[in-house]
C-alpha cells in the first residue's frame, strides 16, 4: 500500500514470530516461504536463497511455496528464477485471484516483462 515503514514493522514481526515457529517445525515450508521474501526485502540475500533451498527440499512442488519462491527471486532480481517458479506454482494449481498476481508489489519487477504478462494470460 505505499507505507514503507508499516511494512518494514510487517516484515520484522513476520522474521521474528516465523524464527520461533522453525525452532518447534524447522520443515515448516508456509513459514519459510514467506520468511524468505521478506529475509530479500531486508537485503540479507544469504537468508532468502537459505530459505528457499530448504523450502524446495521439504516440498519441490508445493504450488503456495514456489509462488512465495518466484515472489523472494523477484525482489532479489532473478527474473529467469521468479518466471520459473511462477510457472510452476501455476502449473501446480496455485489459484490466486489473477489481479493480485498482476499487482504483488512483490513480483513488481516483472510486470512490465512480456513474458510475465504471457505466463499470466495463458493461466488467466
Amino acid at each position: 500500500m505505499g507505507n514503507e515503514a508499516m511494512a518494514e514493522q510487517a516484515r520484522n514481526k513476520l522474521l521474528e514470530l516465523g524464527e520461533r515457529k522453525l525452532a518447534l517445525n524447522p520443515d515448516d515450508a508456509i513459514t519459510l516461504s514467506r520468511m524468505a521474501a521478506a529475509y530479500a526485502h531486508r537485503g540479507e540475500k544469504e537468508k532468502a536463497y537459505a530459505a528457499i533451498d530448504k523450502l524446495l527440499q521439504i516440498d519441490p512442488t508445493d504450488p503456495l511455496g514456489r509462488y512465495n519462491c518466484a515472489c523472494t527471486y523477484a525482489v532479489l532480481g532473478e527474473r529467469e528464477k521468479a518466471l520459473a517458479c511462477l510457472r510452476t506454482a501455476l502449473e501446480g494449481g496455485y489459484k490466486n485471484i489473477r489481479e493480485w498476481v498482476k499487482s504483488d508489489l512483490d513480483l513488481v519487477s516483472l510486470h512490465e516483462d512480456p513474458d510475465f504478462i504471457a505466463l499470466l494470460a495463458e493461466f488467466g
